[in-house]
């Protein structure tokens, strides 16, 4: 999928993702040596004159997703402004495990809390959240970022 040009692209590809509520992507970017007709001078992931990530675009186009689910999928989303991923399904009869994948860096840069109900045991390493079910009870998993506080004066 393309999208348009200068700010009209960015909320095209804000109203993509959180219209599809898109779990995982792949792309590829022309990295410019040389401008060229009809590149984009704004909106990539790379900076075409330094040739540095646009952090700003990263972070729209991380988004977390499970990448392995033991059971039905419910219910999925992920909200790009609060960055509150949610996740509700209905694992299967015998126990196994689901995988939620997400790029802390750019999602979660102060940390994350993980909450999960009916309790089950969870683990979390290198960009993916274990969690373990044993039973078929529905399962509601919902991570959030951290709210970093203000230092007191």
């Amino acid at each position: 999928m393309e999208f348009g040009r200068g700010g009209r692209r960015l909320r095209e590809i804000d109203h993509f993702l959180e219209a599809a509520q898109a779990t995982s992507w792949i792309g590829w970017q022309l990295k410019e040596y040389h401008r060229l007709a009809g590149s984009p001078p704004t909106g990539s992931l790379i900076d075409p004159k330094s040739g540095s990530l646009r952090r700003s675009m990263a972070e729209r186009f991380s988004r977390p997703y499970a990448e392995a689910v033991h059971g039905q999928v419910l219910k999925t989303a992920y909200n790009a402004t609060s960055r509150v991923f949610t996740l509700r399904m209905r694992p299967r009869d015998r126990p196994g495990q689901t995988i939620v994948r997400f790029n802390e860096q750019f999602v979660y840069p102060h940390g994350f809390a993980v909450s999960i109900a009916p309790t089950v045991p969870w683990s979390y390493a290198d960009g993916r959240l274990v969690v373990s079910t044993e039973h078929s009870a529905e399962v509601d998993l919902r991570v959030r970022p951290v709210q970093v506080r203000a230092p007191l004066l």
